[in-house]
């Protein structure tokens, strides 16, 4: 009986872990999608005003490793010239902290 409730408590506590890094607000105000091909800063919205063709396609967090379908309001930024989905707006925000710790390519010139 005490490994089950220990094995519970373990499951529990990932979860609670889990839902709190998702909970997190990104602070960083959306931009323009025109902004995209002229700013070297992120370019942050939803796959609707970002990527209006991934919407109903199978995605991938970069940051949990989740799979998930693309709506019209899932996270998105346009980084380094690449497109990047996520599962909720604490991964999106987590990822712009430090995006080379997800797989996004360095900022040129450096």
């Amino acid at each position: 009986m005490r490994k089950i409730i220990v094995v519970l408590s373990v499951v529990l506590a990932a979860g609670v872990l889990a839902a709190v890094a998702c909970a997190r607000e990104d602070a960083p105000a959306v931009q323009s999608q025109a902004a995209a091909t002229t700013a070297p800063d992120p370019v942050q919205g939803t796959a609707g005003e970002l990527a209006p063709d991934e919407i109903g396609h199978e995605a991938t967090c970069p940051v949990t490793g989740e799979t998930f379908t693309v709506a019209a309001g899932t996270e998105a930024v346009v980084y380094q010239g690449h497109l990047y989905l996520f599962c909720c707006p604490g991964c999106r925000g987590r990822f712009l902290g430090n995006p080379q710790q997800f797989g996004a390519p360095a900022p040129a010139g450096s």
